[in-house]
């Protein structure tokens, strides 16, 4: 399943940038500050996350896996 993951998205890195920028984020949760700090900066679509409440401060618009799913079977249908 990882495998075709891998084949439908682009994993990326995240820099020491992302991290001094999520210090001084609003969020309650460190590393989920670094995650939104790094989908800005990559500039990505979504975040996708089951802790939907620890990323509602996120600048890039966040998913469910659920969500997720509903939204690429939308696009495929259309």
């Amino acid at each position: 399943m990882i495998n075709k993951l891998y084949m439908l998205f682009e994993v990326q890195d995240t820099f020491a940038e992302d991290c001094q920028k999520a210090l001084k984020s609003l969020m309650n949760d460190y590393e989920d500050a670094v995650m939104a700090e790094t989908a800005k900066r990559i500039e990505a679509d979504y975040i996708v996350t089951r802790n939907l409440k620890d990323y509602r401060l996120s600048e890039v618009k966040v998913l469910s896996p659920q969500e997720l799913l509903e939204k690429l079977k939308t696009e495929k249908s259309d």
